[in-house]
């Protein structure tokens, strides 16, 4: 190999790693947030369900936006029971009849059925406020194939954890 070829081996080798850095740094954030949902908050008051954790992270995992759906769609499939059963969503809609769209998820799955709808604005399946297994099982394999149509280069990611 040529200096000149070599050299641009290593700054493609370097741009990728960097990029791949960055890829697992985001999915690492997604992970610990995802995980986090089922704990429930050490004292939850009256208004909890509003003003709480699950809340909170709910809110960071929409905010992470676009780039953190492969890595939500990744963790979907968490069938552990929500401590509160409400999220409250930002109606975006230009036809929107209310301005807070709200459900009453049961499991991990279905509040994050919820936040990547928000996200992308994919309809995947209606559990946002809980369902049968089927359901989930199908809305959960709804979002990998779309996400692995959208973002070939993320298909093992959407597929799930290894």
């Amino acid at each position: 190999m040529s200096a000149p070829t070599s050299r641009l081996a290593i700054v493609v080798l370097a741009a990728s790693l960097s990029a791949l850095g960055a890829d697992a740094e985001l999915d690492g954030r997604v992970k610990s947030l995802v995980r986090e949902l089922g704990i429930p908050s050490a004292t939850p008051g009256k208004y909890e369900r509003f003003e709480g954790k699950q809340a909170a992270i709910f809110k960071e995992l929409e905010d992470l936006g676009e780039p953190a759906v492969p890595y939500i769609i990744r963790y979907m499939d968490d069938r552990r029971p929500l401590p509160f059963d409400y999220i409250a969503l930002r109606n975006r809609s230009v036809n929107a009849f209310e301005a807070i769209r709200q459900y009453s998820p049961k499991q991990v799955v279905d509040g994050l059925n919820g936040v990547l709808n928000q996200i992308t604005g994919y309809h995947a399946a209606y559990i946002y406020s809980g369902g049968t297994d089927q359901a989930r099982d199908e809305a959960v394999a709804s979002w990998r194939r779309w996400c692995a149509l959208r973002w070939p280069e993320f298909a093992s990611i959407c597929n799930g954890p290894n």
